[in-house]
């Protein structure tokens, strides 16, 4: 299991799977055009994180 992804998918309860997975598959240039996915990965739960949660202010999440 990746660390992190079960916070990313927890925020996307009420929107579905198939929205928690188009975040975490798509270039976000935040993360210098690499996925969440990969960010997480890399070790950067709390930036992906931050990018969620300004995503959610945004009305998106």
């Amino acid at each position: 299991m990746v660390p992190g992804i079960e916070n990313v998918v927890r925020a996307y309860t009420s929107a579905g799977p198939w929205m928690a997975l188009d975040f975490l598959l798509a270039p976000d240039s935040v993360l210098g055009e690499r996925t969440p996915l990969e960010a997480l990965r890399a070790g950067e739960a709390d930036l992906v994180l931050r990018i969620l949660r300004s995503e959610a202010v945004d009305g998106f999440a």
